[in-house]
């Protein structure tokens, strides 16, 4: 009982200083990150110019985590210092792209190499028999996710709300599995993003930018190598393994997927901005920007609570059913999609 009160005090206190943190940067950096949105209406969905600094809080949360979490166990060793250099490395990389815009290229490379450093670290998947696989499965991922998170940053509240139900998911497993480090991470990194949240929400006073969303993006991959990916320390096939990993990032999945075959399709380019994203599509048929954000937060925190009581269960027809869910949310997605291209609700 007093280790439940101490862990909800401290989340309680990482929720507190992430929204004092950025009232403060609120106040005294107005202009920091601030991108003209204006002048790139065509690719954002907001007319308005905001401040780009929410990764700052979440950035902040992660080193109380670290350091909180050292006191209780100080012989992690050397994976949690290719954590944080990867973790370091996106949080950087993004805040130079916020004030900066770097090119597409510097941004994919630093990516690669914060994959790659995370798995030196050890943070990579354990699926498959031939560790090479597992290495190119784990680069993949984790520059998908990087990319995943910041490209479901285009509405208010939307990617926050996920990746907060996303670390109460990974949380939950990690709680269940003892992995009591890896557990602190991630409810304090989900602590750190209700705390932005409340100043994202429809309307947003500010957004997390690049440093935000590659933070959250690495994190959330390193994360789900370490757990839902890892089937040794699950005790589940490869197949349960990645319909759990799936169900819990299925929302960004989706939405990545279904841009990328939408603009490849369309002979455009899957990495430059656009207003064709699931959510956009969801605003389209007439939902307001704060319901789709509600929607998918809500959405997202059932998909954790599943699997809180599925990644004990070895019956194949669970993760199976688990599979078709997954199925009929993204022919969904997709579908509504194809239909407002079609009607010419947005175009390439």
């Amino acid at each position: 009982m007093n280790q439940v009160l101490v862990i909800s005090l401290l989340l309680v206190l990482v929720m507190g200083a992430s929204f004092g943190l950025n009232l403060i940067l609120l106040r005294f950096l107005r202009t920091m990150g601030t991108k003209d949105q204006k002048a790139k209406i065509e690719v954002r969905w907001s007319a308005q110019s905001k401040p780009t600094i929410g990764g700052i809080g979440f950035f902040f949360s992660f080193l109380f985590a670290v350091i909180f979490g050292l006191f209780i166990n100080s012989s992690i060793g050397m994976p949690l210092l290719f954590l944080c250099a990867a973790a370091m490395m996106a949080f950087f990389m993004g805040l130079a792209d916020d004030a900066f815009n770097t090119r597409p290229y510097f941004k994919l490379f630093v990516q690669i190499t914060c994959a790659l450093l995370l798995i030196a670290g050890g943070f990579y998947a354990r699926l498959f028999a031939a560790e090479w696989m597992n290495y190119l499965f784990s680069l993949f991922w984790i520059v998908g996710m990087m990319n995943s998170i910041n490209m479901l940053d285009n509405m208010d509240g939307v990617s926050g709300g996920v990746s907060f139900g996303i670390f109460l998911g990974l949380s939950a497993v990690f709680i269940q599995l003892n992995l009591v480090f890896l557990s602190l991470i991630a409810l304090c990194m989900a602590a750190g993003v209700l705390g932005f949240l409340f100043l994202n929400w429809k309307t947003a006073k500010l957004y997390m930018g690049d440093s935000g969303s590659q933070l959250l993006g690495v994190l959330l991959a390193a994360l789900a190598c370490a757990g839902p990916l890892n089937i040794h320390i699950l005790g589940i096939s490869p197949f349960q393994s990645l319909s759990i990993l799936v169900l819990l990032f299925l929302l960004p999945i989706c939405d990545t997927t279904l841009v990328t075959i939408n603009r490849l399709r369309a002979g455009q380019s899957p990495m430059v901005g656009g207003r064709d994203h699931s959510t956009h599509n969801l605003s389209y048929l007439g939902l307001k920007d704060g319901q789709i954000a509600l929607i998918y937060s809500l959405l997202t925190l059932l998909h954790s609570i599943i699997i809180f009581f599925l990644i004990k269960s070895h019956e194949n027809y669970f993760y199976l059913s688990i599979v078709v869910y997954e199925m009929i949310v993204f022919v969904t997605l997709y579908a509504i999609s194809r239909k407002n291209l079609k009607q010419q609700r947005y175009t390439y």
